[in-house]
């Protein structure tokens, strides 16, 4: 039995649907490897960053508790000051002067920690919105792979039913 000119096209055409649906697939999974690991590396870069800020929120709240507690030694030594005749409360005024600097001094330190700490908070919030991208893209490739996959299978099988009918169409005569 002689094979048709048309018949070998299909056949061609049905192996070439097939290794372009393997090269598609072997794209997707480059294409979700590369946002696996892109996501993998965002996701470390915020929790990294997420503790930074934790820490950073921690030595403020040191630094606070220390002037505080500097401040009050202070204050206590004040008032013992303040008992000595004359210049006692002159003395006294002094300290409590000194405490107060003190604690403002501990609180803008602890400002500025806490500013840096949201910064960085902000910065993983970015980066999870990244990474949150990043597994949408994955998806997308996942999706519009299998979408090709599924057409190559269908006109495969449209070439497949065609080469049968022709099969038959050959047995009868």
């Amino acid at each position: 039995m002689t094979v048709s000119v048309g018949r070998a096209q299909l056949e061609a055409t049905v192996d070439m649907m097939q290794m372009e649906k393997a090269e598609w697939n072997r794209l997707k999974n480059d294409r979700v490897q590369d946002a696996r690991a892109k996501r993998e590396d965002l996701k470390g870069d915020s929790l990294q960053l997420t503790q930074e800020a934790q820490a950073l929120r921690g030595e403020a709240a040191n630094i606070k508790a220390t002037c505080n507690a500097v401040a009050a030694g202070i204050a206590v030594a004040a008032a013992a000051c303040a008992t000595i005749p004359i210049v006692g409360p002159i003395i006294a005024a002094v300290l409590l002067l000194v405490a107060a600097v003190i604690v403002m001094i501990g609180q803008l330190v602890a400002k500025a920690l806490e500013d840096q700490a949201a910064a960085k908070e902000k910065q993983a919030g970015l980066k999870d919105m990244m990474a949150e991208r990043e597994k949408e893209l994955q998806d997308e490739a996942k999706k519009e792979a299998e979408d090709k996959a599924k057409n190559v299978d269908n006109q495969t099988d449209k070439l497949l039913e065609l080469l049968k009918q022709e099969d038959q169409a050959g047995m009868r005569w």
